[in-house]
């Protein structure tokens, strides 16, 4: 009885310990601003006014065969009308959905730079949905960042006009804004 306490106390002890230990091993050795920790895709998206029929503008970064790809959407769902009930007449049309164009390639120092900004000064892993309490014509951030092994990190931030909530999510704002170049 004592011996198999014994073995299950240390068996138990063992593994979490080695665990621990690897993991302050392999982040000791690894600068900070290191590519493999780095992101492999970052998502940002913008949404204003979705209730009156804002912008939305969705900005994606992504690492593709050691080149960062640069991807940006707009719509204005007030320039496109649903078809209408049968029996009614056919809408105005109004202006054709613009060409999407393809996406861009940014410099590999700039896109690292921009992703160790994001991971390691403003610490975007930790950050979690936030959102104003009231709201008439708010502004919804959608934040979705990916890492190799397959780890996915999502979150909001609902602000009313520009009125933000949280320094921190602000500089996040802001930073991604200037990196997209997003007015």
């Amino acid at each position: 009885m004592r011996f198999s306490l014994f073995l299950f106390v240390a068996y138990s002890l063992i593994p979490s310990a080695a665990c621990e230990f690897g993991i302050a091993g392999a982040g000791s050795k690894r600068p900070q601003s290191d590519p493999g920790r780095l992101p492999v895709k970052f998502q940002f998206r913008a949404n204003y006014d979705p209730g009156h029929g804002g912008l939305l503008i969705t900005y994606t970064l992504e690492r593709k065969g050691g080149k960062f790809l640069v991807d940006i959407s707009e719509f204005n769902p007030l320039e496109y009308e649903p078809e209408p009930p049968a029996g009614f007449p056919p809408p105005i049309k109004k202006k054709p959905a613009p060409e999407r164009p393809a996406p861009k390639e940014r410099s590999s120092e700039e896109a690292e730079r921009f992703l160790s900004l994001l991971v390691n000064d403003i610490k975007i892993g930790e950050m979690k949905d936030l959102k104003t309490p009231f709201f008439l014509h708010p502004t919804i951030y959608d934040f979705e960042i990916r890492y190799a092994d397959g780890r996915v990190h999502r979150f909001e931030y609902m602000i009313e006009i520009d009125h933000h909530l949280d320094e921190r999510y602000r500089r996040l704002v802001e930073e991604c804004k200037k990196f997209s170049k997003i007015k």
